[in-house]
């Protein structure tokens, strides 16, 4: 595999070789890489390098190696966070828009949102995907199920964590995947070359309002970044309708949902309240959940949902404990009481969490 970043060419291989060029290829330097293991995929984004690969004897299958690096030169292996069986490995990478994507030998379809120090998966099969690509707003991967007779799959998601099964129909495998001229195209097996149907950027949502804040894809740009180090996660801010790259003041910690005692409210009286500050009526691809646990570490239940720019539905039983504001400049106050009276439960967390519709 190969890779450029950084005003650097990164090759690798067998026995651990890696090589490295910053004259455009033309002469390559041999790196010290600590392993022998067969390296198989590399790939640049987000300011590093991560290079993946997997054993040489005596079955060539497992004992992943995961190595990243900033320059090419000194390599850090974080084979430990690969999320993978000493079985398995990984074989393929690729950054797409704001993660890693990467697959392997009965692996499944993982990603890492920290630059290759992890990989987690969403998925139940062990997939091996050869393929992945972006393209507006859209993650597509391709590749076999070898929990079903090595089936073809094409994935699509709308987030790069969970994803959707296309089944498409038996094909000649696909080892590769781009996205060009707003189409996705693959090839594979039998000079195989398949092209999707448009797909177009949507005018609106999380990805658009991404677009225009973060056109460089740097690596604090990915939902749960934290551009302006303010303690809100982008996906936050955008849910919010403050700004991803301001920290202080109406942008700041101070528009974050807030615990109150609220008095002179027959629903919330004696109860922990959730106050939140929202754009209205809200972002059409956001699901906004309110939770409520009674310990930090224990289960989180959910007490109001708002899907879109839907009203909020009360989830936990009994009567409603919301309270929604008169919207004003573009913005309501909703207010949603705890199920549990303060009285008898001295210890309870609320919280807001928000995630993309898909």
């Amino acid at each position: 595999g190969i890779a450029y970043g950084n005003n650097v060419h990164i090759a690798v291989g067998d026995s651990g070789t890696i090589r490295r060029s910053t004259d455009g290829g033309v002469n390559w330097t041999l790196v010290p890489s600590g392993t022998t293991k067969r390296f198989a995929s590399v790939a640049f984004g987000g300011g590093k390098f991560v290079a993946v690969g997997h054993a040489t004897t005596p079955s060539y299958n497992g004992e992943t190696i995961v190595l990243t690096s900033s320059d090419g030169l000194t390599w850090m292996d974080n084979s430990a966070g690969a999320g993978v069986d000493s079985w398995q490995d990984l074989r393929k990478i690729a950054w797409t828009q704001d993660r890693f994507l990467a697959s392997g030998f009965y692996s499944k379809l993982r990603h890492s949102t920290n630059l290759g120090i992890s990989f987690t998966s969403t998925r139940t099969n062990d997939e091996e995907i050869e393929g992945f690509a972006y393209g507006n707003g859209v993650w597509f991967a391709t590749g076999i199920d070898k929990d079903n007779a090595d089936a073809d799959v094409d994935l699509v998601s709308s987030d790069g964590s969970n994803w959707t099964n296309l089944a498409p129909p038996a094909l000649d495998d696909r080892n590769a995947a781009i996205f060009f001229n707003n189409t996705f195209i693959t090839a594979g097996k039998n000079h195989a070359i398949r092209q999707s149907g448009s797909i177009s950027q949507s005018a609106n949502g999380y990805f658009t309002w991404r677009e225009s804040n973060f056109p460089d894809h740097g690596p604090l740009t990915f939902p749960g970044g934290d551009f302006d180090a303010d303690g809100m996660a982008n996906l936050l801010e955008y849910s919010l309708g403050s700004s991803p790259s301001t920290g202080s003041g109406a942008d700041g910690p101070a528009v974050l949902p807030g615990g109150v005692i609220v008095t002179g409210e027959p629903l919330l009286n004696g109860r922990i309240t959730l106050q939140l500050d929202l754009p209205h009526p809200g972002a059409a691809d956001l699901i906004y959940v309110v939770e409520a646990a009674s310990s930090l570490d224990g289960a989180w239940s959910p007490l109001a949902t708002k899907t879109g720019t839907g009203n909020w539905t009360w989830n936990a039983g009994g009567s409603s404990r919301i309270i929604v504001g008169t919207a004003a400049s573009g913005r309501v106050v909703v207010k949603v009481g705890d199920l549990l009276p303060i009285a008898g439960n001295p210890r309870r967390f609320l919280r807001l969490r928000v995630s993309v519709n898909q």
